[in-house]
């Protein structure tokens, strides 16, 4: 995976070993996902993100045949690593939503590549879903359509523009939907009163509907500390339900 300046070369002889270590180490407790990047990311990387941008309006054709280029080799990694034993794959799109493109050159420009990398995924029998972070409201139907499991964060506002009542009612039918805790306002800056109610009210929209996973809208802020984390998971256990068997 890349994103600007965040490389991480990867060792071609040992591509999955974490994945043997890291069963290993906590057998069936847990559930374990990998994460492939979006081909749209590798391109914002190669051609820079002012250049990028503007290439898919100058240069639409040849930013494809790009885009396909890393495609191809995102599949192949995909085939890999769905074959490992893992739950799921997380596909990282982080540069997919409204403050970077259109919700047509989202079709246009995302899409389609990543549908080729969810299809090699769900054939092998695994879970995938999205991860896209900030004001995605326009194009959750349209993420739909890439084939996906769920979808994350669904940030809400200030930090994105997702209603999560709204987002059940357009999409919670075939996805599940995992969020949408504001990890800045509640988590970091709210005190325990606000924090508490913040999370409790998203609890009671997810617990309406089906596939709800609760989790921060995206990752946590480095000053939130243990004890607010903490405080997700007692909330879940004092409305006591029945676990899934």
């Amino acid at each position: 995976p890349v994103s600007q300046d965040l490389h991480f070369h990867l060792n071609k002889d040992h591509l999955f070993d974490i994945f043997l270590y890291i069963r290993s180490k906590v057998g069936d407790k847990y559930s374990l996902h990998g994460e492939i990047t979006s081909p749209f990311d590798y391109f914002l990387d190669l051609l820079g993100y002012e250049n990028a941008l503007i290439s898919l309006i100058m240069d639409p054709d040849k930013s494809k045949e790009i885009l396909q280029k890393f495609t191809d080799g995102l599949c192949n990694l995909a085939d890999g690593i769905s074959q490992c034993d893992i739950d799921a794959v997380k596909i990282s799109s982080p540069f997919a939503g409204m403050g970077f493109i259109s919700a047509e050159h989202y079709a246009e420009f995302v899409l389609p590549y990543e549908q080729q990398i969810v299809r090699i995924i769900r054939n092998q029998g695994k879970h995938v879903y999205t991860h896209t972070c900030g004001h995605i409201g326009d194009r959750l139907e349209l993420m739909r359509e890439t084939g996906i499991s769920g979808l994350e964060c669904l940030d809400p506002e200030p930090i994105g523009n997702v209603d999560l009542a709204d987002a059940f009612a357009r999409i919670g039918d075939t996805l599940f939907i995992k969020g949408n805790i504001d990890s800045v306002n509640t988590l970091l800056y709210a005190d325990d009163e606000k924090a508490r109610a913040d999370i409790l009210q998203i609890i009671e929209t997810g617990e309406k509907n089906k596939g709800f996973i609760l989790s921060t809208a995206c990752s946590i802020a480095p000053k939130v500390t243990m004890e607010r984390i903490r405080m997700l998971s007692q909330l879940i256990d004092e409305r006591q339900y029945t676990p899934i068997k």
